[in-house]
């Protein structure tokens, strides 16, 4: 029996063949980006952050914010043989490829990706860039802003969000790597700067 496939599906078959192409343009001697499930979660709440529609939930994870549903369709996916996960040989570790058909998923869904592919494309590349750890770090400093203003502070300040962030992953970090992280999601704003926040 042939599954019914929607946007969803489209959108992580899509996501997984930007970071497809990313890896082909990739040069002799750079660490190879691989596209694991900490990986892909945090891509896609990002792209729901920036517009991008879906319908996945996230909650508050041991790694950030997860979504039950992405990690339900990326099996589903896999077990279809839609995506490919290449993380055999004992490695401990998943990585998604496209296939072929993967790349026919997304493009019979192409009326809703294409309108923001010139935000997916940018994003997802400079996102699967990041480590794991990185990408814990800035999802759950958005994760620790949205849910202070979901909790009725509207304006929280940068002390009440790394305070919320800290009760999330108490020392996990060194605070630099967090302020650091801070700082560039205030830039691309995501969060308020000093500044703005009272």
């Amino acid at each position: 029996m042939e599954p019914n496939w929607h946007s969803d599906h489209a959108l992580l078959s899509y996501v997984i063949h930007v970071v497809d192409r990313l890896r082909s343009r990739q040069g002799e001697g750079e660490p190879p980006a691989y596209l694991g499930r900490t990986k892909i979660q945090k891509i896609v709440y990002f792209l729901s952050l920036i517009g991008v529609p879906n319908t996945y939930r996230f909650l508050l994870h041991r790694f950030g914010p997860y979504s039950t549903e992405i990690q339900d369709d990326l099996d589903r996916l896999v077990s279809f043989e839609i995506l490919l996960d290449e993380s055999g040989d004992g490695r401990r570790y998943y990585d998604y490829r496209s296939t072929n058909q993967s790349n026919e998923l997304w493009r019979s869904f192409r009326v809703q990706i294409e309108p923001f592919q010139d935000r997916i494309d940018p994003f997802v590349e400079a996102l699967a860039k990041l480590s794991d750890d990185d990408l814990e770090v800035v999802s759950t400093l958005v994760y620790a802003y949205r849910w202070l203003v979901g909790a009725g502070n509207h304006e929280p300040s940068k002390t009440q969000i790394l305070a919320k962030f800290q009760t999330y992953k108490k020392d996990k970090f060194p605070p630099d790597r967090v302020e650091s992280a801070y700082e560039v999601l205030a830039k691309a704003g995501f969060l308020p700067s000093e500044t703005s926040a009272s």
